[in-house]
């Protein structure tokens, strides 16, 4: 039997899951993402990339902000599943400035914006 205290703080959080916003469906394959109008946005093809943490009520999401040479933008966080693919990605990228370990870290700390790649 769960208590009250359990039953409010599982009713807190669903509400917040409820709540958050989602992005388009993605579709991962190995050379890139695809947007749900059929768009490939290739992990080759990222001009600039960027990691902050965004602050939810049971803790911290590492996300992404992504631009590609098409002139398209994406935000992406560490909960999607592609997202071990996308920092393999980074990393064998020669422009980047950290690699994801490093940048990893960096992002717990910090308060701006960690510049990946320019």
């Amino acid at each position: 039997m769960t208590s009250w205290i359990d039953r409010i703080n599982r009713a807190i959080v669903s509400r917040i899951k409820a709540k958050q916003k989602t992005g388009p469906e993605l579709v991962p394959w190995p050379e890139g993402l695809e947007l749900p109008d059929g768009t490939m946005l290739e992990y080759a093809h990222i001009t600039s990339a960027a990691a902050f943490k965004t602050d939810d009520f049971v803790g911290d999401t590492m996300c992404l902000a992504l631009e590609f040479r098409e002139g398209r933008s994406l935000v992406i966080n560490e909960r999607q599943p592609f997202w071990p693919d996308v920092l393999a990605a980074l990393d064998a990228n020669p422009r980047r400035r950290y690699a994801s370990p490093e940048w990893l870290l960096r992002v717990v700390s910090a308060e701006e914006p960690i510049e990946i790649l320019r």
